[in-house]
């Protein structure tokens, strides 16, 4: 398979050809149609995380993705082969298998769901890490119906999110955002104000 890979900490990404990872027990295999970028990706490849998930080089880049389960390891009955997925698909044990490829193994039980038929791939594959991101802010912030929150730079992907959510707990919203991304920020119905 086709894989975006380093070959050791702060270098130069590129392609390379590698062998299709195999779903152990409880794992999936997806055919992955997109992937997202984040900062998160860039932190790998310079070391970040490395005394919590030791890189395995030649270690293939990415988080999230979205595709088809091509197939299904021992034990798994929540997925089937042909089943639309989407996720976020963080390593178990290394860092070695990543979404910026042809195909990932990820746990059947992890940050993995069904793909809503409303989100195309490239959207549904850019949504996991901005979302996680925007939901853990609101929960850690506790904000209750009512309650007016400034969110600096909505108009980001996790900033838009973190609006779009502060809606369904019916918060009031004050909203940032480059004027270059007006139209973008207007297009979310949410009130825009200059300050």
């Amino acid at each position: 398979m086709r894989a975006i890979t380093i070959d050791a900490y702060k270098t130069q990404p590129h392609l390379q050809e590698m062998p299709r990872p195999q779903p152990g027990e409880g794992e999936i295999l997806i055919r992955l149609h997109a992937a997202g970028v984040n900062p998160m990706d860039w932190r790998a490849r310079d070391g970040t995380y490395q005394q919590w998930w030791p890189a395995e080089f030649p270690t293939v880049l990415g988080f999230d993705g979205a595709g088809v389960v091509e197939q299904v390891g021992a034990g798994v009955s929540t997925f089937r082969p042909g089943d639309d997925v989407f996720g976020q698909f963080m390593p178990q044990r290394v860092l070695h298998w990543g979404t910026y490829a042809d195909y990932v193994v990820t746990s059947a039980s992890g940050a993995v769901a069904p793909k809503p038929v409303s989100l195309d791939d490239v959207q549904a594959a850019a949504l996991p890490m901005p979302a996680q991101v925007a939901l853990a802010c609101l929960d850690a912030l506790e904000i209750g119906s009512g309650e007016t929150v400034l969110i600096v730079g909505c108009a980001s992907y996790s900033g838009h999110l973190f609006a779009k959510s502060g809606l369904e707990r019916q918060s009031s919203r004050r909203q940032t955002g480059s004027f270059k991304r007006v139209s973008h920020v207007a297009s979310t119905a949410l009130q825009w104000r200059s300050w």
